[in-house]
């Protein structure tokens, strides 16, 4: 059983630092393009961070997508369900996202999640952000189809069971990776996170965030 528990735990770790260096580089494209850059960062050029930062990253994106998502996320946990209000409400967390995302990357700290500040931002740049935000729609789509696909799971009722689970989903997500609703994924996301970044740049002296 120990070494059953070692191994989740190793699988599970190994996984977070793909997930955390596939996040620190989307991260350094939005960076990037925000500096007016046209071309996706080389990889071969890139000096990596320590598990550390990718782990504060990592934090800090999960943190933008809270901000905008839980007032959803709390309607499903207590009504259980996914009707009208859930989707109006997924889809206010989709419109905010992209700004929350981008503000919390170049500035690189928590206190950037302010909404005051995204709700600011976004009235400043309305229109140009809403020919951005269809983007954010559509890889909210597919991240759900994913989810579905993913965490389909029958209950557990035993802690072998729970332990398999793990294992099924993370195999799972390494599988979706290569199947064209996960590369389309992939691929879009690289996509959004230029378009966020020179969104920044074209709109920098509207947003007036001094960087």
């Amino acid at each position: 059983m120990a070494s059953c528990f070692l191994f989740v735990a190793l699988s599970v770790g190994i996984y977070l630092l793909l997930v955390g260096y596939m996040l620190y580089y989307i991260g350094l494209c939005i960076f990037d393009s925000a500096k007016g850059g046209r071309r996706a960062p080389d990889i071969t050029t890139l000096d990596w961070p320590d598990p550390r930062e990718l782990i504060c990253q990592l934090f800090l994106i999960l943190g933008a997508i809270a901000i905008c998502f839980w007032p959803a996320g709390l309607y499903y946990v207590f009504s259980k369900k996914s009707d009208l209000v859930f989707w109006v409400l997924s889809a206010c967390g989709i419109f905010f996202l992209p700004m929350a995302l981008l503000a919390g990357i170049l500035f690189d700290a928590i206190h950037a999640l302010n909404p005051v500040s995204i709700i600011g931002s976004i009235s400043r740049t309305f229109l140009p952000y809403c020919a951005l935000v269809p983007l954010f729609c559509v890889l909210g789509g597919l991240l759900a189809v994913i989810a579905s696909n993913t965490f389909n799971l029958p209950s557990t009722q035993t802690l072998q069971q729970g332990i398999g689970q793990i294992m099924l989903v993370l195999a799972r997500l390494f599988r979706v990776t290569l199947t064209y609703t996960g590369m389309a994924f992939v691929y879009l996301a690289m996509v959004a996170a230029h378009l966020l970044g020179w969104f920044y740049w074209w709109h920098k002296d509207k947003l007036n965030w001094g960087i």
